[in-house]
């Protein structure tokens, strides 16, 4: 998922838009020292997984946030909540379910104008 997060992340870039990836490397314990520094910086964070987010990177991300006292907008793009079936390669199933850098820049586009969209109402 790093490399297709970078790849997204360029992209975002070149749209003007400010991003940094963070490559957990491990997921449990996470890097609250990491997280924190970016989230408080960020105006969107998005985590992307090749699993369900329950139980996940994503979900110890919010959960994190969480005990912070902050509920501000936290998004987890991920794949679907269902059985995934097998496949030959990652590449296939994460095309098949839309992980992918062209659905991630449309996606993380789309939670930078909500989060705009929330602020302008508050």
């Amino acid at each position: 998922m790093n490399t297709l997060a970078r790849q997204a992340a360029v992209q975002l870039a070149a749209e003007g838009f400010d991003v940094a990836v963070i490559n957990p490397r491990f997921t449990k314990p996470l890097d609250a020292g990491s997280h924190e520094f970016f989230g408080k910086a960020a105006d969107v964070i998005v985590t992307l997984e090749d699993h369900v987010l329950m139980g996940g990177y994503g979900s110890a991300v919010l959960e994190l946030f969480n005990r912070e006292g902050r509920n501000d907008a936290r998004r987890a793009h991920r794949l679907a909540r269902q059985f995934i079936e097998h496949a030959t390669t990652q590449d296939e199933l994460r095309k098949k379910y839309g992980l992918t850098v062209e659905n991630t820049v449309a996606w993380v586009k789309a939670q930078f104008t909500e989060t705009t969209a929330l602020r302008r109402r508050s």
